[in-house]
Formats: C-alpha cells, sequence, structure tokens
C-alpha cells in the first residue's frame, strides 16, 4: 500500500458488538485516548474526531457520554 504525500496514517482500534443491525463499542486511539458510541452514525462521527488532527477534541461535538439513551434507538 503506497502512502500519498501529506496523508496522515494512524491506527485506532475498534472493540465492538453487534446487535442485529445496531453496533456499540468503544474505538481507542494508539495514544489511550477512547471514544464510545451506539449505532453506525456515532461510530462514524467518533471515527472523524478521533482520525481529525486538526479537529478540538474539548468540544467532542455529536458524540453523547455512554449513559445517555441513544435519541434513534427505538424503545419498546
Amino acid at each position: 500500500m503506497s502512502q500519498q504525500r501529506g496523508t496522515n496514517q494512524q491506527r485506532v482500534i475498534l472493540d465492538a458488538a453487534l446487535d442485529r443491525s445496531v453496533i456499540r463499542g468503544t474505538l481507542i486511539a494508539a495514544s489511550g485516548e477512547q471514544r464510545e458510541f451506539h449505532g453506525w452514525l456515532e461510530l462514524n462521527t467518533a471515527l472523524e474526531a478521533m482520525l481529525d488532527t486538526g479537529a478540538d477534541r474539548a468540544s467532542d461535538r455529536g458524540l453523547r457520554a455512554p449513559d445517555q439513551p441513544d435519541p434513534n434507538e427505538t424503545r419498546r
């Protein structure tokens, strides 16, 4: 695999469980930073935030705390 000049390559660990079509888990950066997610959209948001080296890590826009309910989850 060739790497283009200016490309920032990073490694993350994805620890996830799939329950039917719903994904839940944790992303872990090499630095030890962790981001919890619940749902495909949150996984995408967490990946973008973790891999964006120019992002303000303190803001965590679009991520909810793990103890908050997922607004997209269907309640029974």
